[in-house]
């Protein structure tokens, strides 16, 4: 890529459009991904309070049944 932008000695004859049409796609692509990652760690954060909780109320529960 190096080679490609300094064979172009004037900015004004770089193929901007060209460039931007290929990146303005994966950037999108970039962003969208990242939304779906974080909605994962989301979900599963929230599934691991909800196991969390589970393994606290099962512990109650041996522990009440050791008691008796």
């Amino acid at each position: 890529m190096k080679a490609e932008v300094d064979k172009y000695e004037d900015s004004r004859e770089f193929p901007w459009e060209l460039v931007l049409s290929q990146a303005i796609p994966f950037i999108v692509e970039l962003f969208s991904r990242r939304r779906a990652l974080k909605q994962r760690v989301s979900d599963l954060e929230n599934i691991v309070k909800v196991q969390q909780y589970q393994i606290t109320e099962i512990k109650e529960l041996i522990e009440s049944k050791k008691r008796d």
